[in-house]
């Protein structure tokens, strides 16, 4: 069940593990509103850009919105897990990432939970005072 964010941090560490990336990509999970569980089938977008510009956002805001109305009917919570390889901290660029997420989210009205990023190491969360704007 994914109540809280360490729920959630451990369920990315769970489907991600062994952990290791040879390539940026995307991971999309669906948290079911109703039950909190995280459901097993997640989206990957491979080849991640180094930043999301803003038709990238508008992009991600339209895949939202076309798996919210035709796919999970709206009863659920978006769960991202951005994945890079290299060390763990988290970057300019996860921030970045991050932020460009959320926007999309806000974009496509959806909710969601807080941005992860997995690491050759490890799974973490992206702080959302990180995440806001300077």
């Amino acid at each position: 069940m994914v109540r809280t964010q360490g729920d959630l941090e451990r369920a990315w560490t769970r489907l991600m593990s062994p952990s290791g990336f040879s390539a940026a990509a995307l991971w999309i999970g669906f948290v079911d509103a109703e039950t909190d569980v995280l459901l097993e089938q997640l989206v990957e977008v491979s080849d991640l850009p180094a930043r999301m510009d803003p038709d990238d956002v508008e992009s991600v805001a339209v895949l939202l919105r076309h798996l919210d109305a035709t796919v999970l009917g709206g009863s659920h919570r978006f769960a991202f897990l951005v994945a890079r390889p290299g060390p763990d901290v988290v970057t300019d660029q996860d921030r970045a990432h991050a932020r460009g997420l959320l926007d999309a989210c806000a974009r496509a009205g959806t909710s969601h939970e807080v941005v992860h990023l997995a690491t050759d190491s490890r799974v973490r969360p992206v702080p959302l005072d990180d995440v806001a704007p300077g």
